[in-house]
């Protein structure tokens, strides 16, 4: 239902207490990860306040429905996560330094205006998410 869109139908499962709302495929990815993938924007607002939904649960490559809205390259999505202050901007490789290795300004702009982002992050490769701004300009 989030991979297509059916607001209603994901409203209907939510509220169904034997209903897992975050299951996994083989790759990790939840029906949060599904529904931001394929930008589904009204269907990604209803999961996004259900509390049962765990909307930093990260896929099997380490990413974050952040992390895919950020790949997606849609800044109206990354604006509507980072609405909810239940979405983690530092984990693991950050959205923010996703945004400066793409050369995505205006991603770092809504990203850093959030307060909370570490921009000195640092975890496996070693870099802040100045050098990859620096080296693609």
């Amino acid at each position: 239902a989030a991979t297509v869109g059916n607001c209603l139908a994901v409203e209907f499962l939510l509220g169904d207490k034997r209903v897992d709302p975050n299951p996994q495929d083989y790759g990790g990815k939840t029906p949060f990860h599904a529904a931001v993938a394929r930008q589904k924007l009204a269907t990604v607002e209803i999961l996004l306040v259900h509390p049962s939904v765990e909307i930093n649960r990260r896929d099997r490559g380490g990413e974050t429905p952040l992390h895919v809205a950020v790949r997606m390259d849609n800044i109206d999505l990354v604006r509507l996560l980072l609405s909810s202050l239940k979405v983690d901007v530092n984990l693991n490789r950050t959205p923010l330094g996703l945004a400066a290795k793409h050369g995505r300004v205006d991603f770092v702009k809504v990203l850093a205006a959030r307060g909370d982002v570490d921009v000195d992050w640092e975890k496996r490769t070693s870099m802040t998410p100045l050098l990859p701004a620096v080296e693609n300009g």
